[in-house]
């Protein structure tokens, strides 16, 4: 959800805001945690794969446009939308890499979103040791 809503951000506020810097910062955030942005990904096809088996890609898919939809939404009815994306810009430029997830599912809380934690057993290993 938050890629998607960073991912928004910097496209709707491009034209409108270009001081603001947002495709660079967008590039920015995905260059710098792309190895666990990469790993959450993987995570969630395989969470999908196998609660919908061959419907799996479509429904992931179906999954993603919604929440960019749901961002592009917003993007468009917000008032001081772009003034809004660059103060969430700047506390995810600001963020360590730890603290990814907390942060993600915080934002994601603040929509009213329930959010699971679900993570690999590789990953459950990981925080375990």
């Amino acid at each position: 959800m938050l890629q998607s809503e960073l991912m928004v951000a910097a496209l709707a506020c491009r034209d409108s805001n270009p001081e603001l810097g947002m495709i660079s910062q967008y590039n920015d955030f995905v260059h710098r945690l792309s190895d666990k942005l990469v790993s959450h990904s993987k995570v969630l096809q395989a969470h999908f794969q196998k609660a919908f088996g061959a419907e799996g890609r479509r429904r992931l898919e179906a999954f993603v446009t919604a929440l960019a939809n749901d961002a592009s939404k917003r993007s468009m009815t917000a008032a001081g939308y772009c003034q809004n994306a660059a103060v969430l810009f700047r506390d995810v430029s600001l963020l360590e890499r730890r603290d990814l997830e907390r942060f993600s599912a915080h934002r994601a809380a603040e929509f009213g979103l329930p959010v699971a934690t679900c993570a690999s057993s590789e990953h459950r290993q990981a925080a375990s040791d």
